[in-house]
């Protein structure tokens, strides 16, 4: 039984720090993008919501411009 156990929770500790690299690696990768990045996306998004490249447009020049 003792053993049962000892596996049990270090099955358990193994799984936690695998899930625990993980989640810093996702960290790591949301970091990485920068302003002009999060700039161009936000305008494809509203593009595609609003099919309005006026409005695309006009977020795209106020963003990159809080960028500099």
């Amino acid at each position: 039984m003792k053993k049962l156990f000892s596996i049990f929770i270090l099955t358990l500790f193994f799984a936690g720090s695998i899930n625990a690299v993980n989640l810093n690696v996702l960290k790591i990768e949301q970091k990485e993008k920068s302003c002009e990045d999060e700039a161009w996306d936000t305008a494809q998004e509203l593009y595609e919501t609003f099919n309005d490249s006026f409005i695309a447009g006009d977020y795209l020049e106020f963003a990159l411009g809080l960028c500099e």
